[in-house]
């Protein structure tokens, strides 16, 4: 009986410790993801819709210029995936990225709300589509989990009831995520993953 438990108690010390390994962090270094802004109005009367917009691509912030202005840099993720992601045979999903990136697919709702926003669930994005809204493709690659120097990127939802005034944002600073908390404007939804600082 004894050998029965010190065999549970030697499985359970590699069990934990297999857990604990942490998955190995990217070789290469991320690049800046900015974000930028487009204030309704701000070129005219009944031009544009509040909306943040976030990109890697410095020639798509030069590019929405005038009607978006550069706010910061959010953070830094990476452009592709070290892992190719065929389209699986047969149905399921493609095979994991090995250092746990996930895309993060950006869409656009293109009704009066001019909103873009952002998920890493495939699922969500599917729904999204099928409902109306516009995917534009994976935007970046993050981790789907803490390590390797990350920090939280939280969603968050704000509709002031204005015929453009629905606006996603992306917030990893936690002095910005406190003040539209307390703001009462946004709505913060969930961490959508983890990125590098800015």
């Amino acid at each position: 009986m004894v050998s029965f438990f010190a065999s549970l108690s030697v499985l359970a010390l590699f069990t934990a410790a297999a857990l604990a390994q942490e998955i190995p962090c990217r070789p290469d270094t991320p690049v800046t993801f900015y974000r930028i802004f487009s204030a309704a109005g701000r070129l005219g009367p009944f031009t544009g819709a509040n909306d943040h917009m976030y990109t890697t691509s410095m020639d798509e912030v030069n590019a929405a210029f005038p009607r978006y202005i550069l706010e910061n840099d959010c953070c830094k993720v990476y452009k592709n995936s070290t892992k190719p992601q065929p389209p699986p045979v047969g149905g399921g999903f493609p095979a994991p990225d090995p250092y746990d990136l996930i895309p993060l697919y950006r869409l656009y709702t293109p009704k009066w709300e001019e909103d873009h926003w952002y998920t890493t669930s495939k699922l969500e994005n599917d729904r999204a589509v099928a409902a109306g809204d516009i995917s534009e493709g994976i935007v970046a690659w993050i981790r789907g989990a803490p390590g390797c120097g990350t920090i939280p990127m939280w969603r968050f939802f704000g509709d002031d009831g204005s015929y453009n005034g629905r606006d996603h944002m992306l917030v990893t600073d936690p002095s910005e995520r406190a003040g539209l908390i307390a703001g009462g404007r946004y709505t913060e939804e969930f961490i959508v993953g983890y990125v590098w600082p800015a």
